[in-house]
């Protein structure tokens, strides 16, 4: 696809999210449209009322739906009523905006994106599923279902019709690919792996003393970061443990907790005097994530449960130079090869692996740090992720001709 070919393709992006709210699924979204842009994509994400405005991507909202407040992840009664506007948004901008091709991030937005491209039949617009997990899945990791449950069988069905719809699966991991094949028989013609990417020159912040001051982080123990949302779903209570079992094995270490909805958080780390040993920041600026890193030697994943997505932040995590102590899995294996720290899962928890990694000192942890952001560099770069999709995007308007 030439340049000039490129410039008239233009990408509608459908977002059922609170774009954008500095979370792991919304930094996909910008990374898959920011490296769309820079290979002459014109791109336009349709996304719900909340979340604030990303230099650089453009955004059209719903109208605002009075009491819907909630920005962290999580299932909330509001988000009907949400996707139903956003519905309406996204058919008047497939009429307004004409794209060429229409790109659904998540379940719900491939779901409206078919939609769409129903009620506007002459269009006949591509549709574009970018899978981050499996629906089931997460609703069981946040335990909104249980498995084998009324609801948990609907939903299965759900997904199943869900995945009949689109003409293209971009997903961001093996695992998704795999359970669309495997559970929902999507056939492989119809997959690919598109899996997160990161901005290694960005993540490569120098450690800042001024923050660090500010923070009121020692300086005679080494940073242990967490960045994330801190829900069950994604690690929280296996974070709570680990932090628990350094105080009560008196490990040489200092959490920075990076993440919201904190509140709750910061009433247990009051509760358990551990205020002392865990420094929380609640939501921060995605922009002023890589200088928090840079304040670290090593990073925490503690997610226990995959539902088939990724993990972004262990690709940030390379990126900012950090080797990264999570558990024994087949994609953190995947993507960290020697530059993880792992424990068995489930396991006696991340203490073992993390006093391995502390057990290594700074100048070995600093090198394997240096080899993840290498990897980072070489295999996770949004640039490599926008070619693949640019091909793939010109494979589907060639066989609408």
């Amino acid at each position: 696809m030439t340049d000039s070919t490129r410039a008239r393709q233009r990408v509608l992006h459908i977002a059922p999210t609170p774009f954008f709210a500095d979370r792991g699924c919304h930094m996909r979204i910008a990374g898959v449209v920011r490296s769309l842009e820079a290979q002459g994509f014109s791109n336009r994400v349709c996304t719900y009322h909340l979340g604030r405005d990303v230099a650089g991507i453009e955004t059209v909202r719903t109208w605002r739906i009075p009491g819907y407040t909630q920005t962290s992840a999580g299932h909330s009664g509001y988000k009907y009523i949400a996707d139903i506007l956003l519905a309406v948004l996204v058919c008047y901008q497939v009429i307004r905006y004409k794209p060429t091709v229409i790109h659904g991030h998540l379940h719900e937005g491939a779901l409206l994106g078919h939609v769409a491209r129903l009620l506007v039949f002459w269009r006949r617009t591509p549709l574009v599923f970018d899978v981050q997990g499996s629906l089931v899945g997460e609703l069981i990791a946040y335990g909104k279902v249980r498995p084998g449950s009324m609801a948990h069988r609907v939903f299965r069905l759900v997904e199943s019709l869900v995945c009949r719809l689109p003409d293209v699966f971009m997903c961001s991991s093996q695992n998704s690919l795999e359970i669309l094949r495997d559970e929902y028989g999507v056939v492989p013609a119809r997959l690919m792996v598109t899996a997160d990417g990161t901005d290694v020159e960005a993540f490569a912040a120098p450690e800042s003393p001024t923050l660090r001051k500010a923070l009121g982080l020692p300086e005679d123990r080494p940073v242990a970061v967490f960045s994330g949302s801190l829900l069950a779903a994604k690690g929280i209570e296996e974070l709570r443990q680990l932090i628990q079992d350094a105080r009560r094995s008196s490990l040489k270490v200092h959490f920075l907790v990076i993440g919201y909805p904190d509140t709750e958080f910061r009433g247990w780390l009051a509760e358990q005097g551990l205020d002392e040993f865990v420094t929380p920041t609640g939501q921060l600026a995605f922009e002023k994530l890589p200088d928090y890193l840079a304040l670290a030697a090593v990073a925490i994943e503690p997610k226990a449960v995959f539902a088939g997505e990724a993990s972004g932040k262990l690709i940030n995590y390379m990126a900012a130079g950090l080797p990264v102590v999570c558990f024994e899995s087949g994609h953190n294996r995947a993507v960290l090869a020697d530059g993880g720290f792992y424990a068995p899962l489930p396991g006696q928890g991340l203490l073992p692996a993390l006093r391995e990694a502390l057990d290594e000192g700074a100048a070995p942890l600093a090198l394997r740090g240096a080899a993840n952001r290498a990897r980072a560099a070489a295999l996770y770069s949004w640039d490599a992720m926008a070619r693949l999709m640019s091909d793939r995007y010109r494979e589907l308007l060639e066989a609408r001709r």
